[in-house]
């Protein structure tokens, strides 16, 4: 995903947490999931009025188009465990 950002010039911030969504889980099923996560710094995330910067919202949004777009045999086969 970072060489996916870099090479279409996509702004980010490369951060590792322990979890907190689903892909926190995820990676841990039976013999792992590869997982990332695309997202966005917002404000009042749990109420019906978020607030984000609209360049974070088209840059996430970018990142979403150009990983599924360059998601290939290859790279499926360099991220996973089964080969």
């Amino acid at each position: 995903m970072l060489d996916t950002a870099e090479t279409h010039n996509i702004p980010y911030q490369y951060y590792v947490s322990k979890g907190g969504t689903d892909a926190g889980a995820a990676h841990q099923l039976k013999e792992g999931i590869p997982s990332g996560v695309i997202g966005m710094v917002a404000r009042y995330i749990h109420t019906h009025q978020t607030i984000f910067h609209i360049d974070d919202y088209e840059a996430a949004l970018e990142m979403v188009k150009q990983v599924i777009l360059n998601l290939d045999r290859s790279t499926l086969d360099t991220i996973s465990l089964k080969k």
